[in-house]
């Protein structure tokens, strides 16, 4: 079980980052929010329900969404391998 965290860990960065290079390699005229579409969309929830937020939280919750994603996938793969 660690191993699968570990690797969907490593797994999060990897995709938060690529979203990262994505935000800033796209033209000025192309709207960025889609490279941290998960992000924003915790991010809208979060300002429903009364919380004070910044882009800072779409981050975070960006890599948040994706080490879930990653460890989940993971550990059903290898449920699925035994």
């Amino acid at each position: 079980m660690f191993r699968s965290v570990a690797i969907g860990f490593v797994l999060a960065i990897a995709i938060t980052v690529f979203s990262a290079l994505l935000f800033i390699a796209l033209e000025p005229h192309v709207g960025l929010a889609w490279a941290f579409a998960p992000g924003f969309a915790i991010m809208r929830v979060a300002e429903s329900m009364g919380a004070q937020t910044t882009n800072r939280f779409a981050i975070n919750s960006t890599f948040l969404f994706w080490w879930i994603v990653s460890t989940i996938a993971l550990l059903l793969w290898r449920r699925r391998s035994d």
